[in-house]
């Protein structure tokens, strides 16, 4: 997999370059170096210098030019060539650095804002890859999976296909690295799925290749068929656009070759994996890789086991488990090797020593799963505190902002009071003038609330959400919580889920009723009958309050939706769910004035400024426009803790 990722970068770069030779390309880039030296910091230079770091990027001494590139951008601040050489630093680190993580990451930090600034896609999509694979060459998925829904949300957000496919690639890999091969080929499948057309042939070819790599990995040869097709359509597209990149595909050639042999294999089709083997074999001759052996000594065993040559195939094994240990490839291949053993003695009878090989498989497998697992929960609480420094240094830059916000609050409000004095004399004359400005500036405000709303609601639920989801996952893998740890994360998650499950609902009862949507299970009722109802489903949810309930009528006939209008009464005694329950005095008046049912609640809860909070806001939101529905009113005075509502009684009673 690491293989393929690396073969994939530099076919990327020299896809943009277009090179045609090393060493043309070496000396056109000497020449156009020793024209930049002498020439002013400008425009041209800068050109020049692009050209030389583009020339170059793909070997070992590029870091010089793409440096000089990056330090002569930032000296004439133009964006958009700093951003290109820091992507050229990026990826040299990636290709000849060792996986030197810290490099890339601050290199990956410098070039992302600055892509993201001058909207250069290409360069920032293929950055932010580079960054993942580097976490994932480390072992760190946690963070390479939190960087590639990341790299998925902002894809999502400008509607970019190249980089949603890279996101998705992204994603399983890291899935695919710590052995979650369900989860590695569902987001494998959502690139797949993307439309030919729309993404770059390379990483079509690049996304088909790791999915065979995963069915080679997990011994589902029969499934390649169709990704063998489609990474070779991607390479002949590829070629066909530029043939100078043609030698530059052997490698990958000779992978598609190993799969098709088992492909071949797999489905009886021997004639044909013979041809396979025999071009593998042929073109093992002209690839410098070693790790390519394994791949050609690996398929002729399983052809050598197909035809029931056991003595070939268990030496072939052993040739295979020689390189394994010569190269020091990673455990998941010794493990395989192990596995195609107990598969050659399972087929000759030898159950014992098959059963023998499956079983040190299966432990050193599971050694290995629990060892990713608890490298991920050390990721994850790494990230955790990570979070929590960024919260306090946030709440401390907040507190300090809001000490200033303070201070020139006061100092707005006193020249405001100055201002209006002197302005006293023209207030008549500039009456109408005013009003209309005032108007304005109502509507501005609501679309400006109601922005903020909609921003704070995204965050309040998704504070919740990461709070059950982090520690279900805490609770789920880690085995050495004592029982008070467990109990209180436990209602931790509880109380979460409460307050997630309310602001949800609240949300999509305020859409369906801001949008005219809102399905209405209309019914007769008594609505004295429906304040006392109210009151005790009060009382049940909240034993603290004390309410008394005026009403000089007796019967009050409507025609109305009792289940909405049963959560209306109740949110004005009790308050939401997730206001805390304490002692309250609450006086509850009800008259009929005609066709109006006028009700006043003092004392209520969701009145009282304390407790004024996302949740409170909504509910009031959703109590207005249900009474506004039904012809009523509503109106809350908060320094009084009192809630005035009114209801028409007959509005729907003969519809």
């Amino acid at each position: 997999m690491k293989k393929l990722q690396h073969l994939a970068t530099i076919l990327f770069l020299l896809y943009l370059t277009g090179l045609c030779t090393p060493l043309h390309a070496q000396h056109m880039a000497d020449s156009l170096r020793h024209m930049a030296e002498r020439l002013p910091h400008n425009a041209e230079r800068l050109n020049l210098l692009f050209e030389v770091a583009r020339l170059t990027q793909v070997a070992p001494e590029g870091i010089r030019d793409a440096s000089a590139l990056y330090h002569e951008a930032d000296l004439q601040q133009n964006d958009s060539m700093r951003c290109t050489g820091a992507a050229y630093i990026t990826n040299h680190y990636y290709v000849f650095g060792d996986n030197a993580i810290d490099s890339i990451r601050k290199w990956a930090e410098i070039t992302l804002p600055c892509a993201k600034r001058v909207a250069h896609w290409i360069p920032y999509f293929e950055v932010q890859k580079t960054l993942i694979s580097a976490y994932i060459y480390a072992d760190r998925y946690e963070y390479a999976l939190d960087e590639a829904r990341k790299m998925e949300r902002e894809a999502l957000k400008i509607d970019n296909a190249d980089g949603l496919l890279n996101a998705y690639l992204c994603q399983g890999m890291a899935y695919q690295g710590s052995n979650q091969w369900r989860e590695a080929m569902q987001s494998y499948q959502k690139g797949y799925h993307l439309p030919a057309h729309r993404v770059s042939p390379i990483l079509r070819m690049n996304l088909t290749m790791q999915m065979l790599t995963m069915l080679l990995e997990n011994d589902h040869y029969a499934d390649m068929k169709p990704y063998i097709d489609v990474a070779r359509e991607s390479i002949e597209r590829i070629i066909e656009m530029r043939p100078q990149l043609k030698e530059a595909f052997n490698d990958f050639h000779f992978l598609l070759e190993g799969f098709s042999t088992y492909y071949c294999l797999s489905t009886n089709q021997s004639e044909k994996a013979e041809k396979h083997i025999r071009t593998m074999e042929h073109q093992l001759a002209t690839l410098g890789n070693p790790t390519y052996r394994k791949l050609y000594v690996d398929a002729v065993t399983y052809y050598h086991l197909q035809r029931a040559e056991y003595n070939q195939a268990l030496a072939l094994n052993d040739t295979s488990r020689v390189i394994c240990e010569t190269l020091h490839l990673p455990v998941n291949d010794q493990l395989k090797v192990v596995e195609h053993r107990g598969d050659i003695f399972y087929a000759m009878g030898d159950y014992d020593q098959a059963l023998r090989l499956y079983t040190t498989a299966d432990t050193r497998r599971d050694s290995l799963n629990q060892a990713i697992s608890d490298r991920q929960m050390r990721e994850i609480r790494e990230m955790y505190e990570l979070d929590k420094l960024q919260y306090e240094k946030t709440r401390l830059e907040n507190r300090n902002q809001l000490l200033i916000n303070i201070f020139i609050g006061l100092l707005m409000i006193g020249l405001l009071y100055l201002f209006l004095r002197l302005r006293h004399i023209y207030r008549a004359l500039r009456h109408s003038a005013r009003e209309t400005r005032t108007a304005v500036e109502i509507t501005e405000e609501a679309n400006e609330a109601k922005r903020r709303f909609l921003a704070t609601m995204s965050h309040a639920i998704r504070v919740p959400l990461d709070s059950v989801v982090g520690f279900s996952q805490i609770l789920a893998l880690e085995e050495d919580l004592t029982d008070e740890e467990r109990q209180e994360f436990g209602e931790i998650i509880h109380s979460n889920t409460d307050k997630l499950m309310f602001l949800v609902n609240s949300v999509l009862d305020l859409s369906r009723l801001e949008a005219g949507m809102t399905k209405w299970q209309m019914s007769d009722y008594d609505l004295i009958q429906l304040c006392h109802d109210a009151i005790g489903n009060a009382r049940i949810q909240n034993p603290q309050l004390h309410i008394t309930f005026d009403c000089a009528t007796e019967q009050c006939p409507i025609h109305t939706d009792t289940s909405r209008m049963m959560q209306l009464f109740v949110s004005l005694l009790a308050g939401t769910v997730t206001l805390p329950k304490e002692e309250r005095e609450i006086d509850f008046t009800l008259r009929l004035q005609g066709a109006m049912a006028e009700g006043t609640i003092k004392g209520s809860p969701l009145a009282d400024v304390r407790n004024c909070n996302q949740e409170t806001d909504l509910r009031h939101s959703i109590n207005r426009l249900t009474l506004e529905y039904f012809g009523g009113s509503y109106r809350v005075e908060e320094e009084q803790q009192t809630i005035h509502f009114a209801l028409r009684v007959n509005k729907l009673k003969n519809s």
